[in-house]
């Protein structure tokens, strides 16, 4: 069995703050109880190395941030706040992510965070996936 994660924050390994903590050890639990590899499609950031040396993820996918400025000056004028722009995926790398993506099977996708609604609209509109099988989950909620 095979999933996919998103996690549209940057990630820390070893993770030193909960929501690393939560996208890396329940990764892990999963493969390491269940037998489940996972797939990740986070943003562009130094610690991709270390996930990808951490054994944990079989590929890990990534995309370009939007520009900070750019972000701000764009909520001002959006319902979408600061962190959803910045965070969220432009065309030519949602068109990269999902070749790769669609070349595998996977059984579930997990949006997590609250800051990925934006690539949870734009990839479950491309992603080959039975809908019941796409979890949000948002740990501080």
């Amino acid at each position: 069995m095979k999933i996919l994660i998103v996690a549209p924050l940057s990630l820390s390994y070893p993770p030193k703050d909960g929501y690393s903590m939560v996208v890396c050890y329940t990764s892990y639990f999963l493969k390491k109880m269940f037998d489940i590899d996972s797939d990740i499609i986070v943003p562009e950031k130094d610690s991709i190395k270390d996930l990808v040396d951490s054994g944990i993820f079989n590929n890990v996918f990534t995309y370009r941030m939007n520009n900070k400025w750019f972000s701000l000056v764009k909520s001002f004028f959006s319902k979408k706040i600061y962190t959803m722009i910045r965070h969220d995926i432009n065309s030519t790398d949602l068109n990269e992510i999902l070749d790769k993506v669609n070349s595998n099977k996977y059984e579930a996708f997990i949006f997590h965070h609250s800051f990925s609604y934006p690539l949870y609209e734009k990839l479950t509109k491309h992603i080959n996936v039975n809908k019941r099988n796409i979890i949000y989950w948002s740990h501080n909620i």
